[in-house]
């Protein structure tokens, strides 16, 4: 694994086609490519075309600027997975990189959502694998490690929801170690669960013994866990819960601090493990990952119960708090998935989005259970701005 040179001063540019959106970001050392594509909403097409359409773009785009896929994440109807995977493979001859297949879409009928795609120029990937099976993507950028990791894939967890939540921690754990990583390097996963209604509390009560396990849990102010997703969402891979995650290890040079809300309270305060946001600045630019928010206040109570439109503006207001911390804007967010208990919700929830809710009007949009059974709407995502 070698380290990336490609040059270039620290800036962010947007670009978007109506099927592809693209954040390209550039510090010196490395070039990313946050991309968010998304099938037409003007036309109605069977699922391997809407793949088509999008994969069609995705790959014009590799071509043109050299980038190489890093992490993916395909939200989509668990019974168009293999014509929608099938197509992905005939339009990105090569791609070996891992992607993540999670159930998705407006209503639960569609095809496809949409697809996340992180990618890169500059440095030489390399796959972490485990148990013979390419499960991530590394590469360096100046002395720092850099690892993605999409779990489980085909590793055979089956059994009591517990177990394969324990599983997918260890498999985590054990993967990042091979390549000389630690749990600890952890900043950011998206954890994807399987009727989360019906034991989130059972998950909580094997990520945090894991987490205390690797003090990482500790007084609030003091835990050091990473941002997190748990939402919704069945793996193709037919598991009870599966997560994407991304590593940085030996940090030199590079400024990793947890994001704290003035309007809410931490969440491992009231049983869930994970930290409201986590801001990663280096080469003049600053990252901000944005975990799952919603409409919860200052002393973790849902608000606006039963009230849409109320649930979806604290939601945004939430956010603008949390990246205010850290000099960022609406107008910063990069790319975000939105998701919406009742899939024929999603209209008005469009409507506030556009109007007050700046790119997050862009992102994908998933049918989805939050983790408690009186929100009705959560974001997450990320935002870059450039630093100096």
């Amino acid at each position: 694994m070698s380290q990336c040179c490609a040059p270039g001063a620290p800036s962010v540019a947007r670009r978007s086609d109506g099927v592809l959106r693209v954040v390209e970001v550039r510090r010196p050392g490395l070039v990313e490519f946050h991309i968010t594509a998304s099938p037409h909403a003007s036309r109605i097409l069977p699922p391997a075309a809407q793949a088509n359409e999008v994969y069609k773009r995705i790959r014009s785009l590799l071509e043109e600027t050299g980038a190489q896929g890093v992490q993916e994440r395909v939200f989509g109807q668990l019974a168009c997975q293999t014509e929608v995977l099938k197509e992905r493979v005939r339009q990105l001859t090569g791609a070996e990189w891992p992607v993540s297949y999670i159930e998705g879409g407006l209503d639960r009928r569609i095809g496809i959502a949409g697809v996340h795609l992180y990618a890169v120029a500059g440095p030489a990937c390399a796959p972490v694998c485990l148990d013979d099976h390419r499960i991530g993507t590394q590469f360096l950028c100046g002395e720092t490690q850099h690892v993605y990791l999409s779990l489980p894939v085909g590793l055979g967890v089956s059994g009591p929801d517990e177990d394969c939540a324990r599983a997918m921690f260890h498999q985590a754990r054990d993967a990042l170690a091979q390549v000389g990583c630690c749990y600890t390097d952890v900043v950011r996963t998206w954890i994807y669960i399987a009727d989360i209604l019906g034991w989130y509390g059972r998950f909580n009560a094997v990520r945090t013994p894991f987490y205390e396990e690797l003090a990482l849990m500790g007084v609030p102010g003091k835990c050091r866990v990473p941002a997190s997703t748990g939402i919704e969402g069945t793996p193709g891979t037919g598991a009870a819960c599966c997560m994407d995650l991304l590593a940085l290890h030996g940090r030199r040079g590079v400024l990793v601090a947890p994001l704290h809300n003035p309007m809410q309270n931490e969440a491992y305060a009231y049983g869930s493990a994970f930290a409201r946001g986590m801001s990663v600045a280096y080469g003049g630019v600053e990252t901000a990952y944005i975990s799952g928010t919603a409409s919860i206040d200052e002393e973790g109570r849902t608000v606006h119960a039963g009230d849409l439109e109320g649930q979806v503006r604290r939601t945004i207001e939430n956010i603008r708090a949390l990246i205010a911390t850290r000099g960022f804007t609406l107008d910063d967010v990069a790319l975000s998935n939105t998701f919406v208990k009742h899939g024929q919700d999603t209209g008005p929830v469009m409507e506030i989005l556009a109007a007050e809710g700046g790119p997050f009007a862009e992102g994908i949009l998933v049918a989805a259970d939050v983790c408690r059974d009186d929100l009705l709407f959560e974001i997450d995502g990320l935002a870059v701005r450039v630093t100096k």
